[in-house]
């Protein structure tokens, strides 16, 4: 929502076409509390939804929460909304430089703990397991892709993530956006690299 509405500010209109519908897994999630963390990584909004209803339901509240990191300014945005300023946001909003700046700050003898989507990259847990007493993933949402058939009439088309655009090559939308000659853009890295 927030960079459409930056781009609506400076004179865009805006065709909003949901490509990806999280959606809750259902599992036992009682192992996270069960011992504290010394770290929690956020690395999208729907983590946070997720994770603080989660919390919810376990019966705790920000209290429970200690340091966090995040990447990306909806995961931020999302945070700074309850309250929580996170301890660390590393320079480049990548998993890469998440990953990094923890190494940095010293992660020996922690536990550090994941709230993920079942389709998101793996690199933060991999690159921290030689530096941590224990690195714990836990996918508490998956991703659907919803059928979209036809690109709806614009100029330019914006993913927002890399699984919008996963989404878009299932559906078949990409070639139709190469066939209109469309200006294509991502919003991060990641998404650009896509």
């Amino acid at each position: 929502v927030g960079h459409r509405l930056r781009l609506e500010e400076l004179g865009a209109t805006c065709l909003l076409e949901p490509l990806i519908e999280p959606e809750l897994l259902e599992g036992d999630t009682g192992a996270i509390f069960a011992r504290p963390f010394d770290w929690v990584l956020f690395t999208s909004k729907k983590a946070v939804d997720f994770f603080f209803d989660l919390l919810t339901d376990w019966g705790f509240d920000s209290r429970w929460l200690p340091k966090v990191a995040a990447i990306g300014d909806p995961a931020i945005e999302k945070l700074r909304a309850r309250g929580i300023e996170p301890d660390l946001i590393p320079p480049e909003p990548t998993r890469v430089s998440l990953s990094t700046s923890l190494i940095e700050s010293g992660l020996a003898g922690m536990r550090v703990l994941i709230p993920a989507s079942a389709v998101a990259p793996d690199h933060v847990r991999e690159n921290l397991i030689p530096h941590a007493a224990e690195v714990v993933r836990v996918d508490l949402y998956t991703i659907r892709y919803p059928e979209v058939r036809e690109v709806p009439a614009s100029d330019v088309v914006l993913f927002s993530s890399e699984t919008t655009v996963r989404s878009a090559k299932q559906n078949g939308l990409l070639k139709e956006i190469r066939d209109r000659d469309m200006v294509v853009g991502g919003i991060g890295p990641g998404t650009c690299g896509r």
